[in-house]
């Protein structure tokens, strides 16, 4: 996967759908384009990082649907 470890098994909030798209992981692992559909999720600091984190900081990253998990 190419998603960073720090948001995995973090609650999110689906920005904006980015459309679907040739899925990486699959053309990699030699089992073709398998189009995936994109999201851009936002995360707060604070659940990422802890209390002590600037609780103005969100980050923003743009996740597979087969990342996702719904909440």
């Amino acid at each position: 996967t190419s998603l960073p470890r720090y948001p995995r098994g973090q609650v999110g909030t689906v920005e904006a759908v980015r459309g679907c798209h040739v899925f990486p992981d699959a053309v990699v692992a030699g089992q073709g384009e398998d189009p995936q559909w994109l999201y851009t999720v936002v995360f707060s600091g604070r659940d990422l990082w802890g209390e002590a984190a600037d609780p103005t900081v969100t980050i923003s990253i743009d996740c597979w649907e087969p990342y996702l998990e719904r909440a």
